[in-house]
């Protein structure tokens, strides 16, 4: 079976949730601050770079792992949600598990744009990403409300080369 690793929560570069959801979950060795902080950054770059790139979908490493992202459809808040996983992962799988991860997040923390600061309001939505996360790869949708037709239509992804990383 193919495992989403950790979930990242990004407001404005910084993490708001940082979550491991798998016990496989890679061990950088750095903060989560400054690799969501990278992550962050060059999302933000391939948005605003021009000549119709558009932002960053995912970035592959050498060693089979996979971040992908999702922006938050309301622009004012600047969130950003990312997921590490197997490379493996069905491209709509990371994407459904994006889009469930960032519903579910607003629905609870819909008044964000107050946000002073702290993260530790986010534990007990972070403690339950995992579950959250192996409904959607598991396909058990019976535990909650939100249906695969009520989940944003994220464009296709264009026709470019990927980025990738080196981590090791």
């Amino acid at each position: 079976m193919c495992v989403i690793h950790s979930v990242y929560i990004l407001k404005d570069g910084l993490p708001l949730v940082s979550q491991q959801c798998s016990p496989k979950a890679p061990q950088f060795d750095v903060d989560d601050t400054r690799m969501t902080g990278l992550l962050a950054a060059m999302n933000t770059f391939c948005a605003e770079l021009g000549g119709g790139i558009g932002e960053m979908r995912a970035l592959q490493t050498s060693n089979n792992l996979q971040f992908s992202f999702m922006r938050s459809e309301q622009l004012d808040l600047d969130l950003l949600f990312i997921v590490c996983h197997e490379a493996t992962l069905n491209p709509d799988t990371a994407r459904r598990t994006l889009a469930r991860v960032a519903s579910k997040f607003m629905k609870k923390f819909w008044s964000l744009p107050e946000f002073k600061g702290q993260v530790d309001v986010f534990a007990d939505f972070s403690r339950r990403l995992p579950k959250l996360v192996s409904e959607v790869v598991t396909g058990d949708q019976s535990s909650t409300n939100l249906s695969i037709a009520k989940l944003p239509v994220l464009p296709p992804l264009p026709d470019i080369p990927r980025a990738s990383l080196v981590f090791g």
